[in-house]
């Protein structure tokens, strides 16, 4: 569990240096924030983006690279959450830095827990493939392979309903505290 515990807080630091990062990027940019605003009265569909971003995940981890992918995808996501909180923050104070923090929260929060729990199944998916490479273990590849794709598999499932979810009522909830701006 230890072991874990330091992958969940290397995630944690990749995401909070892209996230003051991209707030730092977001408030040194003359952008207009209306224009995101006005976005919210249409659906955000965020599926196809998510579901990319897990066969990547699971490609890079079947190709034993999973580290680079997932620093890449996390700091990619950190950025951009930081980057629209700084444009809110810079165009509406403090109520834009709490928008910007929801937007995240409603956007991204269960996405960002489901890619640190595949990272966490891809590190030890790696692990053991190491450890067969290395003669330490003699395990079947199949049998290593076949548990992590139900795995992805169902965070695939889980990412859909979450879209879904993001999709229908989102943007919805999103309108009513638009006001507070």
């Amino acid at each position: 569990m230890k072991k874990n515990k330091n992958v969940a807080l290397f995630i944690g630091l990749i995401v909070l240096i892209a996230v003051i990062t991209g707030f730092i990027y977001g408030i040194n940019r003359n952008i207009d924030a209306t224009n995101f605003l006005e976005s919210l009265n249409t659906h955000n569909n965020l599926f196809l983006h998510h579901s990319l971003l897990i066969v990547i995940i699971l490609i890079s981890t079947l190709a034993l690279i999973n580290m680079v992918s997932e620093t890449v995808i996390f700091s990619i996501e950190g950025l951009t959450s930081g980057f629209l909180i700084g444009v809110l923050f810079k165009s509406y104070k403090l109520n834009g830095l709490f928008m910007g923090i929801l937007v995240t929260i409603v956007n991204k929060l269960i996405f960002l827990i489901l890619i640190s729990y595949l990272f966490m199944i891809s590190i030890n998916y790696i692990k053991k493939i190491i450890k067969n490479l290395l003669g330490i273990k003699n395990d079947y590849i199949r049998v290593l392979i076949k548990p992590l794709l139900k795995r992805f598999a169902l965070i695939l499932v889980i990412s859909l309903i979450n879209d879904t979810i993001i999709y229908f009522f989102g943007n919805m909830l999103l309108k009513n505290f638009v006001n507070m701006l």
